[in-house]
């Protein structure tokens, strides 16, 4: 059995399923944040710590999302730590992937985004105008796969009450 896996017997006593968590290189990451159009950026407010989901473009090594010049996003047009994650879930194989990025967020660079969003079909979700554009340049990045060793295995709990 592979060394990187429980013990089927720890398995079978704790209820918990092998899993597998592979780093993604950077190159992967990136990947994973141009094939995505929804995101969460979370930051540190005055008021507590805050984590807003937001439909974003990824071009040129930044993260750009629309918002509201007058919402609790408009604040991070100031530079602002912040963190941003994308997930990538497959709920019937079990299996995900998971990319952060801890960056700083700002207004973003002089350019017509517009086209951009429409080509890409990136709207937000959210209504009203959305004038404002922010970027958040990246720091680090990271990310991983997690994968059941075997995503058709029932957990023992599960089977156990059938």
């Amino acid at each position: 059995m592979d060394a990187n896996l429980p013990d089927i017997e720890d398995v079978q006593r704790t209820g918990r399923q092998p899993t597998r968590f592979i780093e993604l290189t950077e190159a992967q990451c990136e990947a994973v944040l141009a094939s995505q159009t929804i995101g969460r950026v979370g930051w540190q407010p005055p008021d507590g710590p805050l984590i807003l989901p937001v439909t974003y473009l990824y071009d040129d090594h930044l993260i750009i999302f629309r918002t509201s010049a007058y919402g609790v996003l408009a604040g991070l047009v100031t530079r602002t730590r912040v963190a941003f994650e994308v997930d990538v879930l497959d709920h019937e194989q079990r299996l995900g992937s998971s990319v952060l990025v801890q960056g700083v967020s700002g207004p973003a660079p002089t350019k017509n985004w517009v086209p951009r969003w429409r080509m890409d079909d990136v709207l937000p979700w959210a209504s009203g105008t959305r004038h404002l554009f922010i970027a958040i340049t990246i720091k680090k990045l990271t990310g991983r796969i997690i994968a059941r060793a075997n995503p058709h295995t029932t957990p023992v709990s599960q089977q156990e009450r059938s």
